[in-house]
Formats: C-alpha cells, structure tokens, sequence
C-alpha cells in the first residue's frame, strides 16, 4: 500500500530528473512520480500539487529555486505563455539529447529489446520559421481584435502575438494585417464560453517550394460583402496569397473543419515540392508541417524499407497518397488506402498531375478494406493517426502475412504499444529511425522496419 503522504494543494521544493513524453518535467518525492509541466531536468523549482492519483501526482511551478544548466533565453518572448512552443529556452542541440532520453525511456518501459534497435535522431536543418501550416484564434483587447496562439493550458485564452517564429516571416505580417482589417469592421470574435461570436479561426498555409500562401478564415456565419472585401484586399496587400478559402463553422466545438468550404479567391489549394513531386494541398487534406524535413523522411521510408523494382507495396492510411506517388518510382506497383474522402480527391489528382502510372487508391477504412479483399504485396507502409492503429485494422494487417512491414508514425507510444502486437504475432523489428519534424515541441517521427520470422 502507498504510505507517500503526498497532498493536493501543497507546495514542495522538488528537482526535473527527466523529460517525459507529453513534454513534462519528472521529479519525486520520496519514490513518488510527481509530473511538472514546463519543467526540465535539472531545474529545481517551487511546485504545487493540483492533482493526486494512485501512482502519481500532477503539479505546477510556483518559482524558480533554480534553473536548469540546459535553459537559455528563449528567441520569442511570449514563449512562457504561449502553447505553439515546449522546449524553445533549451538549445536545439540538447533538445536532440532530450528526445533521445525520452525515446529511450519509452522503449525501456515497454519494449526494453529495442533500446539497441533506435538509430541517432535526423535533426532538422533549421528550428524557426520551419512550419508549413498555423492554425491560429482570434483575440480581443483595448487596442482591437488581434490573431494569435491559445495560452499554454488554457482553451479560452489567446495570446497577442508579436513575431512567431514557426511559420514564416510574411506568415506573421498576414496574421498581423487580418487582426487590422476586422479591427476597423463590425465584427466579433468567438466566446469559448458563450460559444458565440463571429471569427473564429485564421489557417495559414504556406509552400515552402513555391513561396505562396493559403488562407483560409473559419466564421460561424457567412456576411458575403465583408468576406469579399477581406479576401479581394488581402490578396492585394499580399501578392504572395494565392487563394482565399472561407470556412462557415456554426458549430460549438473548437474545430477548423467544416464541410462548408468556400473559395473567395484563386482556385482552393497550393502546391508544394518534395523532390521532383508536386502535391497539391487542400485545406481538408493532411500534409506534413515541416516540408523540408519531409522530404528527408520520405527517402528514409525509401531506404529503411530497402525496395526493389520487382515489390508491390500498400500505402496504408496513405491521406493525399504523398508516400505513395514518392515510393511509386522505386517499386512496381503501390495500393493506397484512406477513409478520407478530400485526401483521395487530392491523392488521385497528385497521381494525375505527376503522370504516375503504378498507383491506385481505394477509399475506405483500413480494416474494411483489408477484411472484404484479398492483397498481395511484398511490403506494408502504415502511417496512421497520432492515436495508432485499431486493433481490428492491426490484426487483418498481420493477417496479411506479408514479408515486411513499414510504420510511420508521430506518437511514440502508440507505436510502441502496435510494435508490442506485432512482435507477439511473430514480426521483428529490425531498426527504428526517429527524424525530428517538430523542433522546439516533444514530437517526434518515427519509421520501424519489421520483418516476418521464419
């Protein structure tokens, strides 16, 4: 029985030991797992308990006792406040060695025989101004309506942003402008409590190859004079802005999706490069946020997955059929599967416009897909979502008895946790490369190469 007399509301002096998974700091008192948000090894800090559970505690930092040697000035000054950023105060080189340590420690939990398996981190090539895609909320003070980031823990509170240094300079000078623009107007913002308001989100997408921008304004309602105006004198003011997209979300959940899309200006979507592949990007369609790094994943998949001219390969959960069309070259024949029915519009359209001849795409979710027809292939590519594969889609993949088997994916754990079935069915995994797409966060990709025992 636990004796650690640990309580809510009290405050202790504890030392980080380590970063876990989800971003937070670890420390203990007197065995007991206490987890600090914004915590980092080595920093002693003043913490409170403000949730006890059976084998851990959650707190949060009071004051700093002592900092950690690994803290510096972080570049943004919103950065203690603002939730686009975890680690940005720790220079990118020990965030390497930091998500390495977390890695490691997943592995030790709960697939101990793949510590030796794990190769070095492929960092990225830059950590600011790396991302392809924003999704940014609409504030309100003395001085008129702002666009920015949502406070670190907080759902109903946006901070005013200065520069932001994820996406792009020209990214924040647009930001910026909209704020203006409905400043001057008769326009409300959303109320996360009321659920009411009429701008809700700004979308912000940017190719890195081409230089040109889509925006995409989410409202709960459609006021065609202003929103034609907004969109004919952001494009004037940005020549860079290629198309203008308006979403109407009249529903209460805090969400950019909407089935009702309507383009104000250009032709709906963007096109972005990675390596002699175009990809056209709608706004419903996922896209990797960092497009550099992307490419550089994609030709690890390559060689990871050690292809041959001869192999049919199937691209599972394969979205807009970006892995797919890059695979397409090296092997015979790929099959794509996806339940989302934009991304195999734009997977079909990308095949079409890269007169690729070796790709076919079958709309439906996974485990139906697999359940109802027979496949063979030499080679599975998953790239699930962030919360892993369902267990019947994981099953009816083993099924397959295919010879080798590529996982994709962005969430260690339930990687892990998919990796831990496969092997019980007989599959080993040969080798595990982490690329980092996300700096100054916790994220991490990874790609697994497992292979069928004989």
């Amino acid at each position: 029985m636990n004796k650690v007399k640990i309580q809510k509301n009290v405050n202790y002096i504890v030392e980080i030991e380590k970063l876990v998974y989800q971003g937070s700091g670890m420390a203990s008192i007197d065995g007991f797992k206490v987890f600090v948000p914004n915590g980092v090894p080595g920093d002693i800090v003043e913490i409170r308990v403000y949730k006890k559970n059976r084998d851990y505690a959650q707190a949060r930092i009071l004051n700093f006792v002592k900092k950690s040697p690994l803290r510096k000035e972080a570049i943004c000054r919103h950065y203690n406040h603002c939730g686009g950023c975890q680690v940005q105060d720790v220079s990118y080189q020990d965030q390497v060695l930091l998500k390495t340590s977390i890695l490691q420690d997943l592995l030790q939990r709960f697939y101990p025989q793949l510590k030796e398996k794990m190769l070095p981190i492929i960092p990225a090539g830059t950590d600011i101004y790396y991302r392809n895609k924003m999704e940014y909320s609409f504030g309100l003070d003395d001085d008129g309506i702002y666009v920015g980031l949502k406070e670190r823990g907080r759902f109903d509170s946006v901070i005013k942003l200065g520069t932001c240094y994820l996406q792009s300079e020209l990214a924040n000078k647009i930001r910026c402008w909209v704020g203006v623009f409905f400043s001057d107007k008769t326009a409300s913002i959303w109320d996360y409590h009321k659920t009411e308001g009429f701008l809700r989100h700004l979308v912000v997408r940017h190719s890195k190859s081409f230089d040109e921008y889509l925006i995409n304004l989410v409202v709960s309602e459609y006021r065609e004079d202003l929103l034609k105006e907004f969109a004919q004198k952001l494009v004037e003011e940005f020549p860079q802005v290629k198309t203008v997209l308006l979403t109407v979300n009249n529903s209460q959940g805090d969400s950019v999706f909407s089935e009702d899309i309507r383009i104000l200006e250009g032709n709906g979507f963007l096109t972005e490069k990675l390596g002699d592949i175009n990809y056209k990007i709608s706004p419903q369609s996922f896209f990797q946020t960092n497009s550099k790094q992307a490419e550089i994943l994609y030709q690890k998949i390559v060689e990871i997955a050690e292809l041959k001219k001869t192999d049919m390969v199937m691209d599972l959960y394969c979205g807009t059929a970006s892995i797919g069309i890059f695979l397409s070259k090296y092997v015979k024949a790929v099959i794509g599967v996806e339940e989302n029915e934009f991304a195999i519009k734009d997977g079909e359209e990308n095949i079409k416009n890269n007169n690729v001849d070796n790709v076919k795409l079958i709309a439906g979710r996974v485990k139906n897909v697999l359940k109802f027809n027979e496949f063979k292939a030499d080679c599975v590519v998953l790239d699930p979502p962030r919360s892993g594969m369902v267990p019947k889609a994981l099953k009816r993949v083993i099924e397959l008895d295919i010879e080798k088997i590529v996982y994709v994916s962005c969430n260690p754990t339930t990687m892990i946790r998919d990796l831990v079935v496969m092997n019980e069915a007989g599959y080993e995994v040969e080798v595990i490369q982490p690329v980092d797409m996300f700096p100054n966060t916790f994220h991490i990709e990874l790609i697994a190469r497992c292979i069928k025992r004989s």
